[in-house]
């Protein structure tokens, strides 16, 4: 053997050594190893199983009465909060304003009334009838937009006695959120769509066959960029600031940026009046009471 080969083999002698050592040594505790193994897996399953044991004893047994009242502490507090959260965020209640009754002659009557919603989150759909002294009248549907003054009016009533007295009553009252995803700025939103201007309203009286006959006539014009299915037109006759007479016209329709003339018939009592109110309402709401854009086919000169 040569001199410089002796350390390379010193080293692997070194190295089988080593190896020869560690068989033997897993060799002479491989049974320990294997008992000591099955010991800690056993050891594993009976804490585990006593853990197991101890928390049904625990939950069914020891703090079975605790755990139930904190249950149903929770479950009380929690539809209080619920509760408490859900009045928080609701509607308020419509406001009644006014209520008034007119006699218009020939036992009729035309019944009034103004409510307010004062939301500016939620809209509403009702069923409305004025409750009076000689009865009631027959149930309509009726519609209040947010922070909306709604008007209401049942005309040309027949009463064989004096109605002096009369109630509005709302039912099968459903609230609507605003969907502010859609509409973010509703004020400004329907401030674009509610731009009617009313021109000219005056009130005159004609003789006609002996009897005064009374005549509203103005004009009305659609400045938005809608046009609308059947919208209503309040028509109230003042003495200042009060109400002495009210009247309704339905349009068939109101189209874009036209001007229609209107003129209304009003018999029976004829009130002494200073000035004359119009109030357009439509249900900005309603996709229905939109009309849909008319347009004429014409052709690209760009294709000649």
């Amino acid at each position: 053997m040569s001199e410089e080969n002796e350390p390379f083999l010193r080293e692997a002698e070194k190295a089988d050594t080593k190896r020869l050592k560690m068989s033997l040594w897993w060799v002479e505790h491989r049974a320990l190893l294997k008992r000591l193994g099955f010991g800690l897996f056993i050891a594993f399953d009976v804490i585990l199983l006593l853990f197991v044991m101890w928390t049904y004893l625990d939950t069914y047994a020891i703090s079975y009465d605790k755990e139930r009242l904190a249950v149903v502490d929770m479950v009380t507090k929690g539809q209080s909060d619920l509760r408490a959260y859900t009045i928080a965020n609701s509607a308020d209640d419509m406001i009644e304003d006014e209520l008034r009754i007119f006699a218009t002659g020939n036992n009729r009557y035309d019944l009034y009334a103004s409510i307010t919603n004062p939301n500016s989150d939620w809209w509403a759909e009702f069923k409305y009838s004025f409750i009076h002294t000689s009865g009631f009248t027959e149930p309509r549907q009726g519609f209040i937009l947010p922070g909306q003054q709604k008007n209401i009016v049942e005309l040309a009533q027949e009463s064989d006695s004096n109605i002096r007295t009369a109630e509005l009553e709302l039912t099968d009252i459903v609230w609507h959120r605003l969907d502010h995803h859609e509409i973010k700025d509703y004020e400004n939103w329907s401030s674009i769509r509610t731009n009617f201007e009313i021109k000219d309203p005056t009130f005159k009286k004609d003789l006609i066959d002996d009897k005064f006959v009374g005549t509203v006539v103005f004009s009305i014009i659609n400045k938005t960029a809608y046009s609308y299915y059947e919208p209503d037109l309040f028509v109230f006759l003042k003495r200042g600031n009060t109400i002495v007479g009210v009247n309704k016209v339905t349009l068939g329709s109101l189209q874009s940026l036209q001007k229609q003339d209107i003129k209304l018939n009003w018999f029976g009592t004829i009130p002494s009046i200073t000035n004359v109110e119009v109030v357009v309402d439509v249900h900005l709401l309603d996709p229905s009471i939109f009309k849909t854009l008319e347009g004429k086919e014409a052709v690209d000169v760009r294709t000649r």
